[in-house]
């Protein structure tokens, strides 16, 4: 029997530990914790107020026609811009010094925060 609890125990240690060296989330191969300090740096600022008609990052019916484009759509917009009916957005929201990576990262980190 103490064998066998000893067993046990290092099992779920090592159970433990294995998951102590995960990476961040992925999303396609997309780094969703770089999207999400991207985001906050860079994207909450108009997100989060809805600022130039940008879909607001709580109100999900905000969202439907954009996430209707597909996610594709969506990080060519984020990076070339995008005029629409209710606002627009510059390219890479502004910060032209944003990698295409880091766009990428930060609409996905977004999607994923709507959805």
């Amino acid at each position: 029997m103490k064998q066998l609890t000893l067993c046990t125990l290092f099992i779920c240690a090592l159970a433990l530990l294995a998951g102590c060296d995960k990476p961040a989330p992925t999303a396609r191969g997309v780094d969703l914790a770089l999207g999400e300090s991207v985001y906050t740096q860079r994207c909450a600022s108009c997100h989060e107020r809805g600022l130039a008609g940008a879909p607001r990052t709580d109100a999900a019916e905000e969202w439907t026609t954009a996430l209707e484009r597909g996610i594709d759509t969506l990080i060519a917009n984020s990076i070339n811009g995008y005029r629409g009916e209710r606002g627009f957005m510059p390219p890479r929201g502004g910060h032209a010094a944003l990698t295409d990576a880091e766009v990428t990262a930060a609409v996905h980190y977004l999607v994923n925060k709507v959805r």
